[in-house]
């Protein structure tokens, strides 16, 4: 039997890591919909004589693959998860607690509980992952992903924001770009960033005699190999994608400049693209509508976003609307063109999904935990538990 329960628990464990479903809608084993659990031992059956012997005994006996077993030995399993969590916050001198509730689907209240602590992670084999992380390598790579980083986070972050306008999103999208290129040309100044930071992180410097090279005129040829193969590598690809979000931006920018009150004052009908790009929304008369700028050329002179010249059109000066209808389109047209679509992507993270996520079992939340339970352990438990029943 320990055998048979030990297969169990795998394949519970195994579903309860990958967040999936256990019942199907039958739960006799040979017919159809009886769910992941069920349809997993069925299959190991056909390679495993322990499970054909099981799945072949008359109904009615102890078989040990009823949903109530299901529950116990998830819960079980829990247990072993939350002890080793438990464990390691007690192991370490400091940790964060971070509570959050809220309602699921089915309106019942969901209470989130997060713990941030450090672990102390040690290498069987001693000093070579320390050596490694105090190597010049490891502190110039650092020292040039965190300038990389400050340049890009920035404007991710603004990109992100569902107020933002495309005009001004193009603009950092630009000088994000410029940032790049001049970047690239101050690998000098990086390294020598990098060697006051290993001073002051105190890494070892490598001893030699007088009659030896030094370790850093040995590392002149690593050196042109990480500026040629990392930095100038990693910089093109960023500076490629760059150009490649920021060209397409331009081009919609370009079109739409009869809207940035910046450029409508001193333009000419000439540079105005976005009539002939936009046909099927913009009548012909769009040209001769922008004849208000000469009226209202001091307030569009105060004015820096097309948004503030929309509202200034449609609600200060709504009564003249009618005689510029088509720029108040071109205006809204603008508008309505996303920055980005990271607003998509967040509604898959939105809290009504705690439903799906925290009804499953701290199995598949702490999965990295869950791997590490001892097995024979929930045995004996789940044994001491059953023997009444079956002898283990």
């Amino acid at each position: 039997w320990r055998q048979v329960i030990d297969h169990i628990v795998n394949i519970n464990l195994t579903l309860a890591m990958s967040n999936l479903a256990f019942r199907g809608h039958r739960g006799i084993i040979g017919e159809g919909n009886i769910g992941n659990f069920l349809s997993i031992v069925e299959l190991l059956a056909k390679y495993d004589p322990l499970l054909e012997e099981l799945i072949r005994k008359p109904k009615g006996l102890t078989m040990y693959l009823s949903p109530k077993i299901q529950n116990k030995i998830i819960q079980l399993l829990s247990d072993q998860v939350t002890e080793s969590i438990v464990n390691d916050i007690k192991n370490t001198p400091f940790y964060s607690v971070i509570l959050d509730t809220t309602q699921d689907l089915s309106k019942v209240n969901q209470l989130s509980q997060v713990f941030q602590y450090v672990t102390i992670e040690k290498d069987e084999k001693g000093n070579p992952a320390k050596k490694h992380l105090e190597s010049f390598n490891v502190i110039l790579m650092i020292v040039f992903q965190t300038k990389v980083l400050e340049t890009i986070n920035v404007v991710s972050k603004m990109l992100q924001s569902e107020t933002q306008e495309l005009g001004k999103a193009a603009e950092m999208l630009e000088n994000a770009y410029n940032l790049m290129k001049d970047l690239r040309n101050s690998f000098s100044n990086i390294r020598q960033l990098a060697v006051k930071v290993a001073q002051t992180w105190g890494a070892p410097k490598a001893k030699h005699h007088f009659d030896e090279l030094s370790a850093d005129q040995q590392l002149t040829d690593q050196e042109s190999w990480f500026k040629v193969n990392v930095f100038y590598t990693s910089i093109d690809i960023i500076i490629a994608q760059l150009d490649h979000c920021f060209r397409s931006l331009k081009d919609i920018v370009h079109d739409f400049h009869s809207v940035n009150p910046q450029f409508l004052v001193e333009s000419s009908d000439e540079n105005l693209h976005v009539a002939e790009r936009y046909a099927a929304d913009l009548s012909p008369n769009f040209a001769a509508q922008l004849s208000f700028r000469s009226c209202l050329k001091s307030k569009i002179k105060k004015l820096s976003t097309a948004k503030e010249l929309a509202t200034m059109l449609i609600v200060e000066k709504n009564a003249l609307l009618s005689s510029f209808s088509d720029v108040c389109t071109a205006c809204m047209l603008f508008l309505t063109i996303p920055v980005t679509v990271s607003i998509a992507e967040c509604s898959f993270l939105k809290l009504k999904l705690i439903k799906n996520y925290l009804h499953t079992t701290v199995l598949s939340v702490e999965n990295e935990h869950a791997r590490k339970v001892d097995i024979f352990k929930t045995i004996d438990i789940f044994a001491n538990k059953k023997a009444r029943k079956q002898q283990f």
